[in-house]
């Protein structure tokens, strides 16, 4: 009983913080530029004028950006993710829940020659993922939905022609619904399900840094760095018991206050982009996560009745590895109306496939992409963006190194549209 309480509230608490779905690595989300979606956010930060993300990849990149200039749109996820497992542990099901919209927003202004400001409100991480209730693979995870919101200001300097720097800080709203369940074999809940709920949230910050280089005219260089940012998120955890094939909700009976502690990894993000003629150009990106940080989960409640069972504190060993994304794209002004883009990234799996659960179903991945810009007038311009992503390799459940149920696909869809205004 004490081992599922356990990975309820782990499940639970780590999404709460930072949560993944199938389109990022570990719990990032990359969708904070639709320009950026359709080229697979090659040359992220750096790229011409075209897109004030930089104030979130980069802010250094800001130094790039005329004016005062405004950008928001977002992006739809949809998911599938159809899991397999023998009829005895429940059969086949599929965690896709309803699509999930991804926003961002950018102010960016160039107080002189030498100054920039920015802001940006975006979703870093989020998720949205739902199973069958009275099933034995919901000890993997029934449902959840998560959210972080993160508010960043930022500045720019523009040392000389070739260099500029930038920083800000982050400021991170994090909340989430999460469900789980386990089987129970014996005890006085024997042939039941023993379900967990928890909502929690938490507030926190990090900080941010860039720097761009440009040698020559045609090329520029840039890397990013974020900080970790260490979420110690607070919440309710509830629990009761469910029949065996039910779907219906679970009437809940114990009602606790949870907590725990984890760690979103400091990232580093080199770009470079090359603009091989005044039309064309090509870009590319490579990041890196120390998930290696995300290596415990230190759980409590205060539930006396939770106590009881042994379930006050627990330390949970994760041990995800670091992992990297790398890409590649091109973008190509057909006239002063019409940009078209397109690119491939490849990315691994932080996640360690014995311990790979269906609220986070990572797997390594490929992306290919697809964009355009539709420029309107001289001060208006709309961007779409399409992604489309499927997880390859290993795609398994386990219970200890026996693997017990597996992912058929990991694919998703990314649609995005966003707006640009230059005053």
């Amino acid at each position: 009983m004490s081992r599922f309480i356990f990975r309820s509230l782990a499940a639970a608490v780590l999404g709460a913080c930072a949560v993944s779905s199938v389109q990022a690595g570990g719990f990032m989300l990359y969708e904070q530029s639709v320009a950026g979606t359709g080229r697979a956010y090659a040359g992220a930060g750096v790229h011409r004028d075209d897109d004030l993300s930089a104030a979130w990849y980069n802010p250094a990149g800001m130094t790039l950006l005329d004016g005062t200039q405004i950008q928001f749109g977002g992006t739809i996820v949809f998911t599938t993710m159809d899991l397999h497992a023998s009829p005895m542990m429940g059969g086949r099901d599929n965690g896709r829940k309803k699509f999930v919209p991804v926003p961002n927003m950018y102010l960016t202004h160039k107080v002189n020659d030498s100054w920039w400001l920015g802001l940006s409100l975006n979703v870093p991480y989020g998720m949205a993922q739902e199973y069958a209730r009275g099933r034995m693979m919901n000890n993997w995870g029934v449902n959840s939905e998560m959210k972080v919101f993160d508010l960043s200001p930022s500045i720019a300097y523009k040392v000389n022609d070739k260099l500029s720097v930038g920083g800000g800080f982050s400021i991170q709203y994090a909340k989430s619904w999460v469900e789980s369940a386990e089987y129970q074999a014996k005890g006085p809940y024997q042939g039941k399900l023993a379900y967990g709920r928890l909502v929690a949230d938490s507030w926190s910050a990090g900080v941010n840094l860039g720097v761009m280089w440009t040698p020559v005219e045609t090329l520029r260089l840039g890397i990013g760095w974020r900080s970790e940012v260490r979420h110690d998120a607070d919440g309710t955890y509830r629990f009761g018991i469910g029949n065996l094939g039910d779907s219906s909700p679970t009437a809940y009976s114990i009602h606790a206050k949870g907590s725990a502690t984890v760690r979103a990894p400091q990232n580093i993000t080199l770009s470079a982009v090359w603009d091989v003629t005044p039309k064309w150009d090509l870009a590319a990106t490579i990041r890196w996560y120390q998930w290696s940080s995300f290596d415990k989960l230190i759980i409590k409640n205060d539930s006396k009745q939770l106590a009881m069972m042994g379930a006050s504190t627990k330390v949970m060993d994760n041990d995800w590895k670091n992992s990297w994304f790398f890409s590649i794209g091109t973008d190509y002004r057909i006239n002063d109306e019409w940009t078209v883009r397109a690119g491939f990234a490849y990315e691994d799996s932080p996640v360690v496939n014995e311990k790979r659960t269906a609220l986070i179903p990572d797997a390594d991945r490929i992306w290919i992409s697809l964009g355009a810009t539709w420029k309107m007038n001289k001060q208006l311009r709309t961007d779409f963006g399409f992604t489309w992503i499927h997880g390859v390799g290993n795609m398994g459940l386990y219970k200890g190194e026996q693997k017990v149920a597996e992912y058929d696909n990991i694919d998703c869809i990314l649609l995005g549209a966003q707006m640009v205004y230059k005053f």
